[in-house]
């Protein structure tokens, strides 16, 4: 069962289970791919993007989709080799691209890193090597930023995405992929940055699991309360993500994403068990 718990604008909230979790956005590739043309596609890492191309698997949606037209790429991407296990690109391509009629120049990963590299060399490199390729082949928004056709992002424990940690990223970064580390563990990596994801023509949250209630819980409230703002305020010219840097900082991610865009934030019951859906319901009657 797939139940809408708030929409304002742009911006909606779905909570859904198993395949009805995931089928809207296999729907969405399918669509893109069919729509003619290369599309630009970003992928997140974690387990839920398994669960994604297994469900394309399963459904026989991997083989409707048009894979000419897609171009895949990364939000994020651990600096291992691809070998390893925790490369988002490495498992994936191992596990389910291998097996699809995409073609090679169609995918486009961030390249890890092997012991014989020195890290911070390595990483303003491939940075500078990622930058050029997105402003080569994906084109530009009014604002001169490249804007990706659809970025699917996962959501941490702690609420991150991609690999913007709360209270470690860079507000105003102006790169276009930013160097990154785990704030516990400090592995390296390089994300997307916050400019880029919100530049793109779409933006999918797919999140699942009751290790991510607590910070969805919290952070939908604020969501809420931003696109309500953003709403009585009703001016092109308003800047929403500056109030959201006077009042968050860098303490909270999710927030600083997808306010101006097409946005769906797709959530099991686990992960949603949080949200007060009755305040929700009660927001969303006062504004019929």
């Amino acid at each position: 069962m797939t139940k809408i718990l708030f929409k304002q604008g742009n911006y909606t909230i779905v909570e859904a289970e198993g395949d009805e979790q995931l089928s809207p956005v296999a729907d969405k590739l399918l669509a893109l791919s069919l729509e003619g043309g290369a599309k630009h596609i970003s992928l997140f890492g974690g387990s839920t993007v398994f669960k994604l191309f297994a469900y394309l698997e399963k459904s026989g949606l991997a083989e409707k989709i048009n894979w000419q037209n897609l171009h895949l790429w990364w939000n994020d991407e651990r600096l291992v080799d691809y070998s390893s296990s925790e490369s988002n690109y490495g498992e994936l391509n191992r596990r389910y691209l291998s097996k699809l009629n995409i073609p090679a120049e169609n995918i486009h990963p961030i390249k890890g890193l092997t012991d014989k590299e020195l890290e911070y060399t390595y990483v303003i490199a491939e940075i500078n090597r990622m930058v050029s390729l997105v402003k080569e082949l994906i084109p530009a928004n009014e604002q001169g930023i490249p804007s990706f056709d659809l970025i699917i992002l996962g959501i941490g424990d702690d609420g991150h995405t991609a690999s913007l940690f709360p209270a470690v990223f860079e507000l105003d970064e102006d790169d276009l992929y930013v160097p990154a580390f785990h704030p516990l563990t400090m592995q390296p990596r390089i994300s997307q940055s916050l400019q880029l994801i919100n530049a793109a023509k779409e933006i999918n949250f797919v999140a699942s699991g009751e290790a991510k209630a607590k910070v969805l819980g919290q952070v939908v409230e604020s969501i809420v309360g931003l696109l309500l703002l953003q709403e009585v305020v009703n001016d092109k010219n308003f800047d929403i993500y500056q109030i959201v840097r006077e009042k968050f900082g860098n303490n909270e991610v999710l927030v600083h994403v997808g306010l101006k865009n097409q946005t769906t934030m797709y959530l099991d019951s686990a992960a949603a068990k949080e949200i007060n859906v009755a305040a929700l319901e009660k927001v969303q009657s006062t504004l019929k």
